[in-house]
């Protein structure tokens, strides 16, 4: 006999199955530092993760649902959102690290940019140029990409 949890069950396994795939893809892309990439799957990844969040949410929502189960099925959909979460965690991690690195990156290019910037405001009575003098924190520097990150 198939219950409402089972056929929920089995459109959050199959949710999960896509989004799994395709967060898996998008993982290994920012470990290989192609971010261009990235934006292929992005409309598909949406879609899925709506989907998924509001398949979760009304579980967590009508408790009643659970409390229905049959024999095996919360231990089946625990088996199912288990794995997933560590696909999720590991991806996570994979987040950080790229934005870590573009973060220190920029930083590394606008320090070096602020260093070069010294803007000369007169001359000592020995002819030597007296540079401007930078306020707590440096001077603000533009920098602009053509990628988006």
């Amino acid at each position: 006999m198939t219950t409402a949890l089972t056929e929920r069950i089995s459109r959050i396994r199959d949710l999960v199955h896509h989004l799994g795939e395709i967060i898996t893809a998008e993982t290994t892309v920012l470990r290989d530092r192609r971010p261009g990439e990235l934006a292929d799957t992005r409309l598909q990844k949406n879609q899925l993760t709506k989907a998924y969040d509001e398949e979760i949410s009304e579980l967590r929502e009508n408790p009643a649902i659970l409390a229905a189960a049959q024999d095996g099925e919360v231990d089946t959909l625990k088996s199912i959102i288990g794995p997933f979460r560590k696909i999720l965690d590991e991806h996570n991690r994979a987040l950080f690290v790229a934005k870590t690195v573009t973060e220190r990156f920029i930083k590394a290019v606008a320090d070096e940019v602020a260093g070069h910037d010294l803007t000369v405001v007169g001359y000592t009575k020995t002819a030597q140029a007296t540079a401007l003098t930078t306020p707590p924190g440096g001077r603000p520097v533009s920098l602009a990409l053509n990628q988006i990150i």
